[in-house]
Parts: structure tokens; C-alpha cells; sequence
């Protein structure tokens, strides 16, 4: 018998309450879930495991200004066709943020690597490589 799927509505989405101090999780099906906070946001992942690795994804916050549930399970099936390639989603989205950035640089969280992996730019202003000079 096949898993059910498409558990949620956008309705009990809309009527779902904060537990006291504690986040918890309801499943739509198909590894899709959406988390509630302590705060009231409800946030959606995916779970998938590839090359025996298990990941969490998340797709985005439920809301008018977010991500709608129709999107999330859209999201969660483009990203189910690309783990039956053996194509891993998050590594995917990452690799084309990264070729956004100016000059393929790192992002700024490479800012707390150590000194010898940043060059110097412009009186002496660290850059986070050679390449982001002219961008920074």
C-alpha cells in the first residue's frame, strides 16, 4: 500500500498553534514536513538521504510573504527527480549561488577563515580573494 501523501491543508496550516517552548514537526507525506516554532513560524523542509547520507532541506516559510504549500510540494517533487539521478538538491542550489557571487568568490561566512587563506586588497582592506578586488 502506498504512503499517503498530501496530509495537510492549507487551513490546518493557517490554524496551527505554538507548542510551549518547543518546536515540533508534521508530515505532509512524501518526506515533506513542516516545522512550528515556539515563535509561531512555520517553516518547510524536505528529508532525503543520498549515498547514505541523511540531509534536511528547507524549502522556505509558510506565509503570504513565503513559500505556499502547493510550492513546497512542488519543490519537494522537482527535488525528489533529481535524488532518483542521484542529484542532490542542496549541493545543486549551493553550487549555482556560488556561481551568482562576483568572480565565484566564497561567501561571507569564508570571512572567519584564517588570514592566510584572504589576500589583501586596497590599503590593506582584506578581500576574500584575488578575483573580488575590482567587486568589493
Amino acid at each position: 500500500m502506498p504512503l499517503a501523501q498530501n496530509r495537510l491543508t492549507d487551513r490546518t496550516l493557517r490554524n496551527l498553534k505554538p507548542a510551549a517552548g518547543r518546536a515540533y514537526d508534521l508530515a505532509d507525506g512524501g518526506d515533506l514536513y513542516v516545522r512550528v516554532e515556539p515563535s509561531g513560524s512555520k517553516v518547510f523542509w524536505l528529508r532525503y538521504q543520498l549515498g547514505g547520507r541523511r540531509r534536511r532541506w528547507v524549502l522556505g516559510h509558510y506565509g503570504e510573504t513565503g513559500v505556499s504549500l502547493a510550492e513546497a510540494r512542488e519543490k519537494r517533487d522537482d527535488a525528489r527527480k533529481l535524488l532518483r539521478q542521484g542529484i542532490d538538491p542542496f549541493e545543486l542550489k549551493a553550487a549555482a549561488s556560488r556561481a551568482a557571487r562576483p568572480g565565484g568568490c566564497p561567501a561571507r561566512g569564508a570571512r572567519n577563515r584564517p588570514a592566510r587563506h584572504l589576500d589583501r586588497g586596497v590599503a590593506g582592506r582584506r578581500v576574500l580573494c584575488a578575483r573580488a578586488a575590482g567587486h568589493s
